[in-house]
């Protein structure tokens, strides 16, 4: 939840980003694939997503939220 985010980002866990948005791009992104997975698999050209897909949007969609989270050297 945000004020996770924020604590984490307060104690200098995390990269402050608006983590607001960051919840909607989370939820948007894995919301996708319960609304469209029949579209996307039809643009994968399969009879439907299975548990590889699954996976590797799971891997995806984590890299990007701690890419975007990993604080940068300084």
């Amino acid at each position: 939840d945000v004020r996770t985010f924020e604590k984490w980002a307060r104690r200098g866990l995390i990269a402050r980003v608006d983590f607001t948005h960051l919840m909607f791009v989370i939820w948007s992104a894995t919301q996708a694939y319960a609304d469209f997975a029949p579209q996307f698999a039809l643009f994968m050209g399969k009879p439907q997503l299975d548990d590889r897909d699954f996976a590797a949007a799971h891997a995806l969609i984590t890299e990007i939220v701690l890419r975007t989270l990993r604080k940068e050297p300084r």
